[in-house]
């Protein structure tokens, strides 16, 4: 079986077709590469690529969509509701096939190399790629924003691990680094009210406070962190925001452990929340590839009792039941990232 590493690049760009599209050439253009997905978020100006390959080619495909950003995004005019330190905000690599966590780090450790030294921008290492403490943690890593980044850089304890100690005002700054598969999951409001996403984006991240009223009979099953304290899904970063184009709110998040923080679960915990304020969720988004066994568990949470014949029709129920159509089309047969190492790895 072929290794085989994902990576998912998210650039600060997403109301610019020019530059999401020459992006896109740049990363198709390497021979060995499948794009198999392209979120572009217009709202929060942020496109989020994920393309899946070879070791060395997913090398090639990610200088490729680092250097087009620096080329074509000018970080003094860019504005965006999604946090970012830089034109390629974030570059991950996740293994898959046969490919290993240390396949991914050392790839990390390549690529911040190279952008470093051929485009002079500072680059911090992350997740399993990271080699403090202090930077293990992307959100950390971000905090301050670009705006805040010259002031990072003249602390020594936040001198780039690879690239100058000083910020690149057009570029900005870069994190890459190595990580298993990460969810990025939102959940639409029946209102423009960003208080309401916060509020209930901070009782189900993992640093939240947690739901201190009973816990409805619906979610008994969601492991208490404590005996008090329901949610703080382990693992989910959160925070609410409006979009406009959706006119409406999001809960949006980021669940690093999927196996033990159920999507089915947070979206009840998020829908019984809501309605505990009198508003409702009217459904939700996947950003990027999902597994499939995160739609198969879900399928079989909302439909126990039905004749369920196989995983497709676990799938379709899930896929109903979180109404992922909600906003725009989810199709499973290019979003499951199964089907696609099926395909390349054979």
């Amino acid at each position: 079986m072929t290794k085989l590493i994902e990576c998912v690049p998210n650039i600060s760009c997403g109301n610019n077709p020019h530059i999401i599209n020459t992006i896109a050439d740049a990363i198709t253009s390497v021979p060995g590469i499948t794009l198999m997905h392209m979120d572009v978020g217009k709202s929060v100006n942020r496109t989020v690529y994920s393309f899946i390959g070879p070791s060395n080619a997913v090398y090639t495909a990610a200088i490729a969509t680092i250097r087009m950003a620096y080329n074509l995004i000018d970080m003094r005019d860019q504005t965006g509701t999604h946090s970012r330190l830089g034109a390629c905000d974030v570059c991950p690599f996740i293994p898959f096939a046969e490919a290993t966590m240390s396949d991914c780090t050392q790839l990390a450790h390549r690529v911040a190399k190279q952008v470093a030294d051929k485009l002079n921008i500072p680059v911090y290492l992350y997740a399993h790629a990271a080699q403090k403490n202090n930077r293990i943690s992307l959100p950390i890593i971000r905090n301050g924003q670009y705006e805040g980044l010259a002031r990072k850089l003249s602390d020594p304890a936040w001198q780039p691990d690879y690239g100058p100690c000083a910020i690149n005002p057009q570029f900005g700054a870069i994190s890459i680094g190595a990580r298993n598969i990460m969810l990025a999951y939102n959940i639409n409001l029946n209102t423009t009210d960003v208080a309401i996403a916060k509020r209930i984006a901070s009782q189900i991240r993992e640093s939240g406070h947690g739901i201190n009223t009973p816990v409805p009979q619906e979610i008994k099953d969601l492991p208490p962190k404590d005996a008090t304290h329901y949610g703080q899904f382990n693992g989910v970063q959160a925070t609410g925001w409006h979009i406009p184009e959706y006119n409406c709110a999001q809960i949006t998040m980021n669940i690093h452990n999927i196996a033990t923080s159920k999507l089915y679960i947070i979206y009840e915990t998020c829908r019984l929340l809501a309605e505990s304020y009198g508003y409702h969720v009217t459904g939700s988004e996947i950003i990027g590839m999902v597994p499939k066994s995160v739609l198969i568990d879900a399928g079989r949470f909302f439909a126990p009792t039905q004749c369920v014949n196989n995983d497709a029709e676990f799938i379709d129920i899930a896929c109903n039941e979180l109404n992922l159509n909600d906003k725009n089309v989810f199709n499973p047969d290019t979003r499951i990232i199964d089907y696609m190492i099926s395909d390349l790895s054979r």
